[in-house]
């Protein structure tokens, strides 16, 4: 994973570098200088994934029968919320797809140009479930 994917990443689970660092027990300059290298330690690329694998059940649990009229609300809103969200990181990947499609043949371009393709697959597909 490289170190902008890595920021797509947390954007999506909408953390800040503090929150993140908190939460994987390391510095937020450890968090910014991931998220400015080619490449992220494959541990802390794997903690992030499942991060995101855990939002997607926490998305996929939104569905199940709610109890009363309040928390139908509530689910509501974060899945509304959640939703344009996503399309929102997914209006930028498309962006910055487009931005290096037209850049050329650089070997950097290409290699963050697939990253962010297989990054929008994957929001395309939880989107399928709010």
């Amino acid at each position: 994973m490289t170190g902008k994917e890595f920021k797509i990443a947390r954007d999506c689970l909408r953390y800040s570098q503090n929150d993140l660092a908190s939460i994987m027990s390391v510095t937020r300059v450890t968090i910014s200088r991931w998220e400015n290298s080619d490449k992220v330690p494959k541990s802390q690329a794997n903690a992030i994934k499942q991060m995101l694998h855990e939002q997607q059940n926490v998305t996929h649990n939104i569905h199940e029968q709610p109890k009363n009229k309040i928390e139908i609300d509530d689910m509501n809103n974060n899945k509304d919320e959640l939703k344009l969200n996503l399309e929102k990181l997914l209006n930028k990947i498309n962006k910055k797809i487009t931005q290096l499609e037209n850049e050329g043949n650089d070997v950097e371009a290409f290699k963050e140009l697939n990253g962010l393709i297989l990054l929008k697959d994957e929001i395309k597909n939880k989107l399928e479930f709010i």
